[in-house]
C-alpha cells in the first residue's frame, strides 16, 4: 500500500462548552492539518497523488479558516468546534474537492504539541487509479 501526507498550517480561534454547560474562554491554536492519501497502485506519473494536487486542495480548505474563530465557521455547525470536528469537516471538504476516487485515507488535526485528533475512511480504497478533477487517461 502506497502512502502520500501532505500538511498545512493555519492559525483559528475556538472555545468549547463542557458537559455542564460551561464555556471556556475563547483561545487561539496554531493548527497544523494532515491529510493522508492511501492505494495500492500508481498512476502512469508514478505518483499515487500528485503532491501539488494534494497540497492545492488542502490548502483550498483550510485558507478560509485562518485567523477565523471557528465557532463562527460552517464547521461546527451550532456544535463544539472541536478537533475531532474539525477533522471530520476538512475530510469532507477535501474529499468534495478532489472527488470520489481520490485515495484520501485520513485527515488529521493537530491542536497542540501531543494533540491529535483525526477522521478516517473505514474501508481501504482499492478503486480505480485516481485522477485529478478536469484531468481524465
Amino acid at each position: 500500500m502506497y502512502e502520500v501526507r501532505v500538511q498545512a498550517r493555519f492559525q483559528a480561534e475556538h472555545s468549547l462548552t463542557d458537559r455542564d454547560g460551561l464555556q471556556e474562554p475563547a483561545h487561539t491554536h496554531d493548527w497544523i492539518i494532515e491529510a493522508i492519501f492511501r492505494g495500492p497502485s500508481l498512476d502512469e506519473m508514478g505518483v499515487l497523488i500528485d503532491f501539488m494536487v494534494a497540497e492545492k486542495a488542502l490548502r483550498g480548505v483550510v485558507d478560509p479558516l485562518d485567523h477565523t474563530n471557528l465557532n463562527e465557521a460552517s464547521i461546527s455547525a451550532g456544535a463544539n468546534p472541536s478537533a475531532e470536528r474539525l477533522a471530520r469537516y476538512l475530510f469532507d471538504e477535501l474529499r468534495a474537492r478532489l472527488g470520489p476516487t481520490a485515495p484520501l485515507a485520513a485527515v488529521y488535526v493537530h491542536e497542540a504539541p501531543g494533540c491529535t485528533a483525526g477522521f478516517s475512511r473505514i474501508d481501504v480504497f482499492s478503486g480505480p487509479t485516481f485522477q485529478p478533477p478536469g484531468r481524465s487517461n
